[in-house]
């Protein structure tokens, strides 16, 4: 929405402007937001800065979710009024009508896991997991989710259509899944100290990412390579570290943690190889990292 001084004179600094939309029954507000505005509420944005004759203010975005039995088309009201001066008040209401088209069915599917606690939401309200992680959708849809970790824990990240540990926006193409995992903030930062012995070492915290990620478990996670001094020497401990770090480890940024690719790029770092040594052959498919970014990622995980 875009609200323009049409009028000959300028609207005056600390003369409130006041936007109200009005959505159908069909359509239900589920954000608003423009630059410069505030907006009290999902229906009220007010300012108050001067605007000259002839110019608008930054534009206002709405985002609605449709309801499933929604007729079409569906007309979006917006009334906007002044406390200046105001020629003319017959163009103060503006109206939008959208057709409203039925898609195919398509899923959404959250899944939690690691040792902590937290909230996956979606913005239209139908995820919602603990209670509700899976939801219908139409297809082509793009699906805006946000993880909340509880208190006592932390948010390590996606995997699937999403990485890393900011917002995640998911394409509706058929059945989409999604994993947020939640760890204990007793966690701490030093990622890839795996047995938890104050080193960072190939032949033992490589090879226990490396079989990890290869679905080992069990003695035959851990044989033969804990570092001398573990503070973790087995299962289910080892396992379920690993488990609360694993989105971490996606070092290319692809979503998916592969030992041919991310297994092979954390080992040759561990090794002591820099730049496009660590990545020669072993970026995933979808990497959203370059060489330089996956060597200064992967240090990111290994501090002193």
């Amino acid at each position: 929405m875009v609200v323009t001084n049409s009028g000959a004179g300028e609207k005056p600094a600390a003369k409130l402007v006041t936007l109200v939309d009005t959505a159908p029954s069909g359509l239900t507000i589920t954000a608003i937001s423009g630059a410069g505005w505030t907006c009290a509420s999902l229906t009220t944005c007010t300012r108050s800065d001067a605007l000259p004759s002839g110019v608008s203010y930054p534009p206002l975005t709405v985002t609605v979710k449709v309801a499933a039995a929604a007729a079409s088309p569906q007309v979006n009201s917006a009334l906007v009024t002044t406390a200046a001066y105001e020629s003319n008040t017959a163009n103060n209401l503006g109206s939008d009508s959208t057709t409203i088209v039925t898609g195919t069915s398509g899923s959404l599917a959250v899944s939690k896991l690691g040792s902590g606690g937290g909230t996956v939401a979606s913005q239209d309200g139908g995820i919602a997991c603990g209670a509700t992680c899976t939801f219908s959708y139409v297809n082509g849809s793009n699906i805006a989710l946000t993880a909340t970790a509880a208190g006592g824990s932390v948010f390590t990240g996606w995997l699937g259509p999403c990485s890393g540990t900011g917002a995640c926006t998911v394409p509706i193409s058929g059945a989409a899944t999604v994993s947020a995992t939640f760890a204990l903030s007793t966690i701490g930062n030093r990622i890839l100290d795996i047995d938890a012995n104050a080193a960072y070492l190939p032949e033992s915290d490589g090879i226990l990412i490396l079989r990890y990620i290869l679905g080992m478990r069990g003695t035959a996670l851990t044989n033969g390579v804990l570092g001398t001094g573990a503070g973790r020497t087995g299962d289910p401990q080892m396992s379920a570290y690993l488990l609360d770090i694993l989105p971490l480890l996606d070092v290319d940024g692809n979503g998916k943690v592969d030992a041919l690719t991310d297994g092979v790029m954390i080992m040759r770092k561990l090794l002591g190889q820099t730049g496009t040594a660590i990545t020669a052959s072993a970026l995933g498919v979808g990497a959203t990292r370059n060489a330089s970014d996956i060597e200064a990622y992967i240090q990111t995980l290994k501090p002193p």
